[in-house]
């Protein structure tokens, strides 16, 4: 189910499974229709591909927007078929230099199929519409079956290892709307007005344990934790791997091997996939913000490490932004129930018809193009051993997330981008205190580093991401300057000056 949530670990991490992020899922499902047969082979390209590790999907469960995809295609193949037959027949007419009347034939045929199919499929992604889509349509489709290649490339629901291709681990969490970070010296003890300050041992687990159990109780917003691991494409050995053998009807002699990460280990093996390899892996906690149905989701990754006498802590942003407009196209769409109904559908016949040439020859193309995705798992196992065969290092890399394609550039709402600032700001003051609080009840001195939080704060500049330039800056208390500061973001987060 979509709205069950998983237990990641001992110390109480939960992942939601995106039932409280209806928006993007609705409109996935509808793009599956409105964005036609190119769309759809795009998202089944990537779930049949049985080498790269799967995307992380944040925001939306990939599983039904696959499965409803496969269904389509599989429906429109029947389709497909005829129509490459009526264009067969049309060029086998020509060439044999047929008369007319067989070309007339020809016509009258493909008109009618093709404008009453037209007809008969515009209106099946009703269902997805606002006044009509209702979760269950999703779980309806997560109970019925479908292919067993489809689940290579789909991230799975308890999916806790991010396998990047790029240099950037969290491209599918969004665009980046900045970082921060500080150290804290562990050694140097607070005085008290009994003297020095008694230092306790610090635990990186109990911090963890604190910021996952306290964060939640803010109630700033509705908090969701993953526990992840990020690895290099290149690196990916260094996981466990699931070998497939995938027989073909092209190799007899033997089948095609190949072998992709696993994404959804356990605490065991992510433990020890740290252990052994802690600098290819890193472990992060990610705190999801989820707002507006799940169109706009900020993320927060953090990550901590205690070297000797300091501590350190970063924490970078990530938003995925609102759907982009060609993925509502279903909301522009009108469905119409009144005594025009049959005047509407003639028309959608007619109109057809008259296309009916060209709508069988792209019919026609799609069935090929779907023949070839299908058969392009096998391309790929072989392009696979062939590279291990020249070089053994293979980057499995995921491709991109389907949420991360669907995000716009922009807001849709200008109390969105509101939102987004008090989301960040509520993270960083609730975080930030959580970690004094840990240190002062270990005895350990932050009095030199509240001072500066609170001076960045109060009296400074803070840049959200991207970069200032100034001819002219002043900051502080009395000061003053005569130009103002440029900030590049592609959230246009702006500096804040006092």
């Amino acid at each position: 189910m979509l709205d069950q949530l998983q237990s990641m670990n001992v110390a109480s991490i939960k992942q939601v499974g995106w039932r409280n992020c209806p928006e993007p899922l609705r409109l996935a499902l509808a793009a599956v229709h409105t964005k036609g047969p190119a769309f759809r082979r795009q998202i089944l390209g990537k779930a049949i591909n049985p080498i790269a590790a799967p995307p992380f999907e944040v925001g939306l469960d990939p599983r039904p927007v696959v499965y409803l995809a496969w269904q389509l295609e599989e429906r429109e193949t029947r389709y497909r078929s005829i129509c490459a037959g009526l264009v067969t027949a049309a060029i086998a007419a020509y060439f044999a230099a047929a008369p007319p009347f067989a070309f007339f034939v020809l016509f009258i045929i493909a008109a009618g199929y093709c404008g009453f199919h037209n007809s008969r499929i515009d209106t099946s992604p009703e269902r997805f519409s606002k006044g009509r889509f209702n979760l269950a349509t999703a779980d309806e489709l997560l109970s019925e079956g479908h292919a067993k290649e489809l689940d290579f490339g789909v991230s799975p629901p308890n999916q806790r290892v991010i396998v990047h291709k790029n240099f950037n681990p969290f491209g599918s969490l969004g665009i980046s709307t900045g970082k921060w970070a500080f150290t804290v010296d562990v050694g140097r003890p607070a005085n008290t007005a009994s003297g020095r300050a008694e230092l306790l041992p610090i635990s990186l687990s109990e911090i963890h344990s604190t910021l996952v159990s306290e964060i939640p109780k803010s109630d700033f917003g509705a908090i969701t934790i993953t526990d992840v691991i990020a690895v290099r494409g290149e690196d990916a050995p260094i996981l466990p791997m699931r070998p497939r053998i995938i027989p073909t009807e092209d190799i007899v002699d033997e089948a095609p091997l190949s072998q992709q990460p696993r994404v959804n280990l356990d605490d065991i093996e992510i433990s020890r996939v740290c252990e052994r390899h802690p600098n290819l892996s890193r472990r992060y906690l990610l705190f999801h913000d989820v707002r507006w149905n799940g169109e706009l989701i900020l993320t927060h990754v953090v990550r901590t490490n205690l070297q000797g006498r300091t501590f350190y802590i970063e924490t970078s942003r990530f938003v995925l932004t609102p759907p982009s407009k060609e993925f509502k196209a279903i909301d522009r769409k009108t469905f119409r129930y009144d005594y025009d109904l049959f005047n509407l559908e003639l028309g959608k016949f007619l109109a057809s018809a008259i296309a009916s040439p060209l709508i069988a020859i792209a019919a026609a193309y799609n069935l090929f193009a779907s023949i070839t995705l299908w058969r392009s798992s096998n391309s790929t196992i072989r392009s696979y051993n062939r590279s291990l065969k020249e070089d053994p290092i293979y980057n499995y890399g995921s491709d991109e997330s389907i949420r991360r394609e669907m995000m716009d550039a922009q807001f849709d709402h200008f109390s969105q981008k509101a939102d987004l600032d008090f989301a960040e700001k509520a993270f960083d003051q609730t975080i930030v205190e959580l970690i004094f609080g840990y240190m002062e009840e270990h005895g350990v001195d932050i009095s030199d580093l509240r001072n500066k939080v609170m001076t960045i704060n109060n009296s400074g500049i803070i840049v959200q991401g991207g970069d200032v330039t100034a001819q002219a800056m002043a900051v502080g208390q009395g000061a003053s300057a005569q130009s103002a500061p440029i900030v590049k973001n592609p959230l246009n987060t702006k500096a804040q000056a006092s």
